[in-house]
């Protein structure tokens, strides 16, 4: 019998349809605890949310932190470079859950004196923290930016406590058994899914049913994305390597999901909705990072008449929600390479 649910957090299963995670207390007080532990948790934290608290990773290293340890928690309901600097040193915020796309924004600013915060942690999470991003942001304002792996099931997975390796998301977090390969097997060198064991994922969800949009990699393990092995170990959907001193390595989704500043897209269901266009015979979305600005949602589009590029994004923009409607569509002869 599953446990009783404390909160249900909602996200998009591999085919971009709603899906409520269910959470228990005890999932809650084991994320917290590993959190704390792995992260130098303590009450005399002040941390600053700019995920909103409905978000699993505003939740998580928001909420639950300071009503479990009694940390001074700050909402600040104007995400902008200037509001969030101001706070900072005001406020001498020293837990900073943010997307990489806010420590882009924030290495821009251009006139910013260091930081002065006993025991930083500034975390980036929610899509990949690029290398440039981490060293301007440090450059600018003599922090370091430490890189997460998070998930609305799974809660903290890995984290790179020093932030040494941007490129990396860090080792597991304490409480945390991680393994890459298939069916759970450890995989010491090589790509293959990520799999998690810890009191904190959650074994309930509700909305998961067939998914509408076909994966694009059929997955030929018997334990399907998002279920249980018989080790009690999650299958997150997300690929990856673990390197030579045991530090998590992400590169990329099993199915056509990715995230794009925390939010997850299926990218079959935007090629759909272009598709549907009228004169566009095919189309292909992806995902591009931009060495400051972060992901974006691009696309590459077959017609069969005439089109222009601003009718597609028009139609994008009335079926889709904003975060998955393309930034840039690039015309082309053929989507074969």
């Amino acid at each position: 019998e599953a446990p009783e649910a404390a909160v249900v957090l909602f996200t998009s299963d591999s085919a971009g349809d709603p899906k409520g995670v269910l959470r228990s207390a005890a999932n809650l007080e084991a994320g917290v605890q590993n959190l704390a532990t792995s992260i130098e948790l303590t009450p005399e934290d002040r941390i600053l949310t700019t995920a909103p608290l409905y978000h699993a990773y505003g939740f998580d290293l928001g909420i639950t932190i300071a009503l479990r340890l009694g940390s001074t928690l700050y909402l600040e309901d104007e995400v902008s470079p200037a509001r969030i600097v101001k706070v900072l040193r005001e406020q001498e915020v020293n837990l900073l859950p943010g997307l990489p796309s806010l420590y882009a924004a924030l290495a821009r600013v251009p006139t910013a004196k260091p930081l002065k915060v006993k025991n930083p942690r500034f975390i980036a999470a929610g899509s990949a923290l690029g290398e440039a991003t981490a060293e301007a942001f440090r450059l600018r304002w003599g922090v370091k930016v430490l890189s997460m792996f998070h998930t609305t099931e799974a809660h903290a997975v890995a984290v790179d406590r020093k932030g040494l390796a941007p490129g990396s998301v860090g080792k597991a977090v304490d409480g945390v058994e991680l393994r890459v390969g298939t069916q759970g097997k450890l995989t010491a060198t090589g790509t293959g899914p990520i799999w998690v064991r810890s009191d904190a994922v959650s074994r309930t969800s509700i909305g998961d049913g067939v998914p509408t949009v076909p994966p694009r990699k059929k997955s030929k393990a018997e334990v399907p994305i998002g279920c249980f092995d018989g080790d009690g170990f999650y299958r997150t959907g997300d690929l990856g390597k673990l390197d030579k001193s045991g530090k998590l390595v992400l590169s990329g989704r099993e199915d056509d999901v990715v995230k794009v500043d925390g939010k997850r897209i299926a990218l079959g269901e935007v090629e759909g909705c272009i598709e549907a266009f009228a004169h566009v015979k095919e189309a292909q979305a992806l995902v591009i990072t931009d060495p400051l600005g972060g992901p974006m949602v691009v696309a590459r589009v077959v017609v069969n008449g005439k089109v222009g590029a601003e009718e597609i994004i028009d139609h994008c923009a009335r079926n889709l929600a904003s975060y998955k409607v393309p930034r840039r569509i690039e015309f082309c002869d053929s989507l074969v390479p």
